[in-house]
């Protein structure tokens, strides 16, 4: 969402502390994007081999069908990936 100019650093950072309260993860390790993005393709929501996202249009409100590109994908997946074990909860990709 934050890509998409829709919301902007400080809501971002309000979310993740509110997932956080709600001892909820907000990183994962991911061994591979490749894989990540492979199984984004075969969700169902895919179509004609274009992913389609639903995100925030802003807090308390979203958008859907928006198709990120690769790029936007992979800095996502970024943002959200750990690369070493800490005391950060961690669900495997």
């Amino acid at each position: 969402s934050m890509q998409f100019g829709n919301i902007n650093k400080d809501q971002l950072q309000l979310i993740k502390q509110v997932l956080q309260i709600a001892k909820l993860p907000t990183t994962v390790s991911i061994a591979d994007k490749n894989i990540v993005i492979e199984k984004m393709h075969s969700d169902k929501k895919t179509t004609h081999s274009q992913l389609n996202f639903s995100l925030l249009k802003r807090l308390g409100e979203a958008t859907y069908n928006l198709h990120p590109t690769s790029e936007q994908i992979h800095k996502a997946l970024d943002y959200i990936s750990i690369t070493s074990s800490s005391d950060v909860p961690q669900r495997a990709l």
